[in-house]
């Protein structure tokens, strides 16, 4: 028995969960900047804290994101994977809209 998806429902899945991967990238960038502009400053290094340790939390935070990335980028309505495409228009599994 093949189960029929709302085309609806699977575009609004898919627009949130790519709204919700590209979220994941606002905090790496903040502490990006916020260790270039403290290192401009003069901040960092300090006493406390060594502007190698916030390039090390930044290159965790990008590779945590990319392994929820590749985990759970996928299909809303076939559940295959999608982790080779970033935007996809057309799941290429089963052939459903994506994207409006």
């Amino acid at each position: 028995m093949q189960t029929v998806f709302d085309p609806v429902q699977v575009v609004a899945d898919s627009k949130r969960r790519r709204n919700r991967q590209f979220r994941m990238l606002v905090p790496v960038f903040l502490l990006l900047i916020m260790a270039g502009v403290l290192q401009a400053v003069g901040v960092l290094p300090g006493p406390i804290i060594d502007v190698d340790y916030v390039y090390w939390a930044a290159a965790l935070l990008v590779l945590a994101g990319l392994a929820y990335t590749l985990a759970h980028w996928c299909c809303p309505a076939c559940r295959k994977s999608l982790w080779y495409r970033l935007n996809p228009e057309y799941c290429p599994s089963c052939g459903i809209r994506l994207k409006k």
